[in-house]
């Protein structure tokens, strides 16, 4: 292809950047250097995308084409009567729309005389859609997993006796067991060296089947807890993987798409407070409801569909952790970050233990027990509904910003929940509410803005070592909030759950003053 021929669309003008940026990642610097006009950079951004599309469907979804062939091919798409008077048409690529499904539209014959076989024309937002969809479902339902044990607890300890110490490992071996998982698949690059909707289907039915050994072994046994801490190793291979797949479905609406995701995981986590709520004191039902949706969630997933831009992430860097530190930026959002990991998966676990001795003061033990499993729900389910209109927020008026509001009400939530504590029902349960709706819109803001902040080559492994931090952070909350409550009683410490958005909100105030 001869660069200095490539035909001028439009007056001169500045190209688009991101189309450049990203022919420049693919080693085709000299065809970028030669696009002066935007409409120039879509074309030439739209062919390539075409040629890598080809390329992934024959040799596999993370196989890259060498750049002699992606040259070449470009430069053949490019000559291709029709194609310049379609490059306006390549606007779609800036939407979230799938590529592939336009492009197999446009031109289903090259498709055909390049594969060597027919490719089925499905509509691009209509794919989106689907896989979406599949997507939120899988996540939901495998996540109901990871709160099972603390649903369930009252109804155990009436058929065995377990210890604080013991009660308290059930569901912080699942926090551990996530951090070593996302550690190994880090490190390993899982989910890039394998489709990642395979990680995902595998590691839900393979979470599913160890999280049922909870109906053959004894209740709070070291195997009971060995399995809880293989089932958060494995759901590992189910959340960030599967918000790897959903930001690969769009750029502008990256804010609705990790808040939607993030709200399925609320309201999964939720849904065993449900199910213990309508299963009465048979906790055998509860756990194998759960198993059961996550065996469901990973047949789902091989139902998703890959986005246009879908990424091969870079290997965990472990240069990070000095950058963590140096970065003043990265270093202030990790702090927001530990903050609002302090608060949350210690509410989320113990939210339901907490209440029912706070509804206990005025209801009888069973019904306060009811109760409190499903204020559980309400509380940690709605939440889940706050997570959209947070990240679309946050794409308007600042990411920081809504980190800190929703910190500030979630604090003061928490307060007033501990200031309340075997007060009047309707109070306390109306509080907690409250605290549950607030307490999760902040959690997707916080690795924004550490991908906005790092350096690009490291920004994946930043994000890695953040979550990394936050869980071994939970792992240690979860397990001594009960025991602390055992000895302090739950009003304080329910106070002492408010420090973590104290310290979030003065570390988002310094972030926002820097810009």
């Amino acid at each position: 292809m001869d660069l200095s021929d490539l035909p001028k669309i439009g007056e001169p003008g500045s190209a688009a950047p991101f189309q450049l940026e990203r022919l420049k990642g693919w080693g085709l610097e000299d065809l970028a250097s030669a696009c002066t006009t935007r409409e120039q950079a879509l074309l030439a951004h739209h062919c390539a995308l075409y040629v890598r599309m080809v390329w992934q469907d024959l040799f596999g979804e993370t196989s890259e084409p060498p750049v002699a062939a992606l040259r070449h091919c470009v430069g053949e798409l490019i000559g291709r009567p029709g194609m310049l008077e379609r490059a306006d048409r390549g606007a779609h690529l800036e939407t979230g729309v799938d590529y592939r499904a336009s492009a197999a539209d446009e031109d289903p014959a090259l498709y055909q005389a390049s594969t060597g076989r027919r490719r089925d024309i499905r509509d691009g937002p209509a794919m989106k859609l689907r896989s979406l969809t599949l997507l939120l479902l899988a996540e939901l339902a495998a996540m109901s997993l990871w709160f099972v044990s603390a649903a369930v607890l009252p109804d155990m300890l009436r058929e065995a006796a377990v210890s604080p110490f013991r009660q308290a490992a059930l569901s912080s071996g699942v926090q551990g067991g996530f951090v070593v998982g996302s550690l190994i698949s880090a490190i390993l690059n899982i989910p890039d060296r394998y489709d990642p909707r395979r990680v995902l289907a595998a590691s839900a039915i393979a979470a599913g089947g160890v999280n049922a050994l909870l109906l053959v072994v004894a209740p709070g046994s070291l195997t009971a807890i060995a399995a809880r801490f293989a089932t958060g190793a494995l759901l590992a291979g189910v959340y960030p993987v599967g918000m790897k797949i959903a930001v690969g479905w769009g750029e502008r609406d990256r804010g609705f798409l990790v808040g939607a995701l993030v709200g399925a995981l609320a309201l999964g986590s939720a849904s065993p407070y449900l199910i213990a709520f309508g299963g009465g004191a048979d906790w055998r039902l509860t756990v194998a409801a759960a198993s059961l949706a996550s065996l469901f969630a990973g047949l789902l997933s091989l139902g998703v569909g890959l986005g246009p831009y879908h990424r091969t992430a870079q290997r965990f860097d472990p240069s990070v952790i000095v950058t963590a530190w140096t970065n003043r930026r990265v270093r202030l959002a990790y702090a927001g970050y530990l903050g609002h990991m302090w608060e949350l998966y210690a509410m989320w676990a113990w939210v339901a233990a907490a209440t029912a001795v706070s509804y206990g003061a005025t209801l009888p033990a069973d019904d306060a027990e009811q109760l409190a499993k499903l204020t559980a729900f309400l509380a940690i389910g709605a939440g889940a509904i706050a997570c959209v209109p947070a990240g679309f927020a946050a794409d308007r008026i600042g990411k920081a910003r809504v980190a800190m509001l929703a910190m500030i009400v979630s604090g003061a939530a928490a307060i007033g929940t501990a200031a309340t504590f075997g007060g009047p029902v309707w109070l306390t349960f109306a509080i907690v509410i409250v605290w549950g709706i607030s307490i999760i819109p902040d959690s997707a803001q916080f690795s924004a803005l550490v991908a906005d902040a790092a350096p690009p080559a490291q920004a994946g492994s930043l994000m890695t070592f953040q979550t990394a931090l936050g869980f071994a952070l939970t792992f240690v909350t979860v397990q001594v909030t009960p025991v602390l409550a055992e000895t302090f009683g739950w009003s304080t410490v329910l106070f002492g759950l408010a420090l973590g958005p104290a310290f979030g909100i003065a570390a988002m105030a310094r972030l926002q003053a820097m810009r």
